[in-house]
């Protein structure tokens, strides 16, 4: 199907007398965001071809790289290249940092789902960037977008009580610590055949709550 899709798209492109090839210019404020990757690399040292790991910060606006490379991609490498990087540009982006699905920051991705379950050291420092404002997980909340695909049908009342309830089990409250979200993820899945049931025929009374 990829492959058909391909050719008739460039058949329909020559047919209208337009480029088949498209393109987003992106605009970047110069000082302003960055991108952060950290995978493996290979080199010869003493002889030997040797696996390390790179740690890549790279300014958006005018590409101005940081590198730096180490044996290790624990956390404790993971944070000296970002003290490296900051080093070395002399200041931290006025903007906001992207960083992708890194293994220090990444503890595990639930199965069969785009949901990410956070190392707590990685937790740590993304918090203190999202308090300078540096830090942006530009993707959609995958969690989000489950629960619409699965909870649209829901009246509007008892929805508006569940996602009360997903946001107390997502955040917690001031006497309950937040849940994982594979914890969450495995309660959803645990009410979904009830609601999808009964949920879509009954509305609850406004001073209910979702159980």
């Amino acid at each position: 199907m990829r492959d058909f899709v391909t050719v008739r798209r460039r058949a329909i492109a020559a047919e209208v007398g337009v480029p088949a090839e498209g393109y987003l210019t992106r605009h970047n404020v110069p000082g302003a965001d960055a991108e952060v990757d950290f995978g493996e690399v290979w080199i010869d040292l003493g002889g030997e071809r040797v696996k390390c790991f790179l740690f890549a910060f790279r300014l958006a606006y005018s590409g101005r790289s940081v590198h730096r490379i180490s044996r290790s991609c624990g956390q404790q490498a993971f944070f000296e290249g970002h003290v490296h990087a900051l080093t070395v540009l002399g200041g931290v982006p006025a903007g906001q940092v992207r960083y992708d699905n890194l293994t220090p920051a990444v503890r595990k991705v639930v199965f069969r789902s785009r949901l990410r379950e956070e190392n707590p050291k990685w937790t740590a420092l993304r918090e203190v960037f999202e308090d300078l404002e540096i830090f942006l997980d530009d993707r959609p909340d995958s969690l989000d977008r489950w629960c619409q695909k699965h909870f649209a049908f829901l009246a509007p009342d008892i929805r508006a009580e569940l996602d009360t309830w997903i946001g107390l089990l997502r955040h917690g409250t001031s006497r309950r610590r937040p849940r994982a979200r594979s914890t969450v993820v495995t309660l959803l899945r645990l009410v979904l055949p009830f609601l999808t049931e009964y949920g879509g025929k009954y509305a609850t009374p406004a001073a209910g709550h979702a159980r």
